[in-house]
Formats: C-alpha cells, structure tokens, sequence
C-alpha cells in the first residue's frame, strides 16, 4: 500500500501499526478513499495520549476536539481495542469515552460515525473513519461465485504482480469477474471508490463542492485499457454475474468474456499477466479437472506470460511443478493462501510428440 499512496503522491508516507500513515488534510483523506485499490478503510488520527488509568483517559480524551468531524448530539459508534495496557477491557474503554466525549449511542440502523481507539502499552490514539462502508465494497458487485475474492484483495494481487496495465490480462477462471474487473479499472485509470459514498461527506467541516472537485477530476482522469483484458470461464452462469458485474463497474466494453475450459484458452496477446483464484480444496470441492485445466493454461498458451494464482499456503502443489518466482502469504477470507508466481518461461514450446 505504501507503494499505492507513493504513486498518488501522497505526503510522509509511512508503514504504521496494522497498515500505513501519511499526511493530509480532510481533502487529502478523501481523495485516499476516492483511489486507493487495496486499503480496507482511511482513518483520521484525531489524538493520541497516554492514558495509564480511567482517570487519565477520561481527562485526556474529553480535550479532544472532534467538531470538525462530529456534529453536536450525533451518534456515534465506538470500537476500542487493547494490548498490554493496564486498561484491558474494551467494554471499559468505550464506555469512559462515550461518557468524556458525551457521544450518544446510535440506534438500530442509524447512520453514525465510528470512534476507533486504539490502546498499546498504555498510550491510546483515538481515530475517526472517514470511509464509512469498508473499501472493499466498490458498490459494483452484487452477484458473486462461490468462493469470491474481496475486491480490495484482487486489486492488491494485482499490484503486487507488478500490474499496471502497460501489458495484457487474463483471467482463465474468472468467477464473478472480480479481478478482470479490478484489473480494467486499474488499467483505465479508473478510481475504485467513484460509484459509492464515504463517511468523510457527512462531517460538518468537509465540503460537498470539495467532493464532487475530487469526483470530476476522477471522471476525467479515466480512459479505455490499452491493452487486452480477458475474463473466461467454463460456468455460463458465472460468466453472466461477471458481465453484469462488469457493466455495473462501468468496464464492459472493456473485458472480453469468453465461455471456455481454461486448458483451452487462447492467449490474446504474445506476453502479459496471467491472474487467477482457482479452486483448491479448502473453498470448493472437486478440483481435480480444475488443476488440470490450469497446469495447461500455464504449460501452453500462457507460457509466455507472467503466471501467477492462489494456492493453499505451503500446498504440495503450489507451483504445479512449475518453477516458482515468489510466493507471498495473504489471508483470503479467513483462509491462509499464498500468491504464487512463476516467471514468463520465454523458451519455445517443444514440439507435437512424432512431429
């Protein structure tokens, strides 16, 4: 992610506790939730004080000002969470805060912003969302496949593959569509959070005309992928859900769809990106033919491109006896998968047995 918030530029990017900090205004936070691929949400550090007792926590987190982010009598919700603190019960903590705060309690489905705080040895940061729904939810998919990826994790994989759309995608298995459809957004210069809403436009110091600036520039900075972008699949019904997804996403003239066995994919272009979640046996059952289908879309086709697909962490067919560049550990779902990526093989294809 620092990579994302560099290439934005960002300013005193950072890595911090459980993701990355930098600086920026209320503008700067909602350009952040605008487009970045791979965060799961954007907070707002709003103080930070040591607070080895209630006493101390009462005090301090009443002097902190939240005007410009909370309007007087709002609800809020508040989450706390600590570690190797004196104050260890998170029930504790967020009562002392309503109560310092004087934050009311939201009713069921009332709209409210959410207070983070945050206690490690002692010192306690407290923190305001501004993305409000987390930032996996482009507001795009609304049909998924058995075993979908989150949107930010695919766009994350993207990255991480190097991806840039400067080169060909595909997706032999594509499901619901989700990484042909992050990678068309990505190559098109299309900001992920266009289609949806953020906590940040509710605060009272945060203009609407800042937003619909940020949106406009977004709107203009899109474009149509140079290159190919492929989404196959074998299941017809899956395929449909990927389109329509894709349509909601903005990016169907943009994807290719095409109803086929990955084993007999034709690459659209002489190199690329070869990106997929294939079934493995801890999501779906039956994967034999699967793995199959895969080894030769790897083996043949796209053998010159860049390969690269999740697979069970340390699984005994990991590479599918493929050389591997680099495996990477994510969390998929609450499932422990490991990106694994095989180099472009640029050797010729051997030729037909008796030929």
């Amino acid at each position: 992610m620092r990579s994302e918030l560099r290439a934005l530029h960002f300013a005193a990017v950072s890595a911090a506790p459980g993701g990355v900090a930098f600086r920026g205004d209320l503008r700067e936070a909602a350009r952040a939730n605008l487009w970045l691929r791979s965060a799961t949400r954007v907070l707002l550090r709003v103080a930070e004080f040591d607070a080895p007792g209630r006493r101390e926590l009462l005090a301090r987190s009443a002097r902190a000002n939240l005007s410009p982010f909370l309007e007087p009598g709002r609800p809020a919700k508040i989450h706390a969470a600590c570690h190797k603190s004196r104050l260890y019960h998170s029930g504790l903590v967020e009562e002392v805060l309503r109560e310092a705060l004087a934050l009311p309690s939201p009713q069921s489905g009332e709209p409210s912003i959410l207070l983070l705080a945050r206690l490690v040895h002692d010192r306690c940061t407290l923190s305001i969302d501004t993305s409000g729904e987390l930032l996996h939810r482009r507001g795009w998919r609304q049909e998924t496949s058995r075993a979908p990826l989150r949107e930010t994790l695919a766009a994350g994989m993207l990255l991480l593959c190097g991806y840039d759309g400067s080169q060909a995608f595909a997706d032999p298995m594509c499901g619901s569509g989700t990484l042909a459809i992050e990678a068309a957004l990505l190559a098109g210069g299309r900001a992920p959070g266009l289609r949806r809403a953020f906590a940040i436009e509710a605060f009272p110091g945060f203009s609407a005309q800042a937003m619909a600036a940020l949106r406009a520039e977004a709107e203009a900075a899109a474009h149509a992928p140079a290159h190919p972008i492929l989404a196959a699949d074998v299941h017809a019904g899956a395929l449909a859900s990927a389109r329509r997804n894709a349509e909601r996403a903005g990016v169907l003239a943009h994807v290719r769809f095409e109803r086929c066995d990955a084993g007999r994919l034709r690459a659209p272009a002489e190199t690329g990106l070869l990106l997929t979640n294939p079934p493995y046996g801890a999501r779906l059952a039956g994967t034999d033919d699967a793995v199959a289908a895969l080894d030769a879309a790897l083996r043949g086709p796209f053998r010159t491109w860049k390969r690269a697909f999740l697979a069970p962490a340390r699984g005994r067919r990991a590479g599918l006896g493929l050389p591997v560049e680099r495996a990477t550990t994510l969390d998929n779902g609450g499932i422990r998968v490991e990106l694994v990526e095989l180099a472009a093989n640029v050797a010729k294809a051997p030729p037909p047995a008796g030929g």
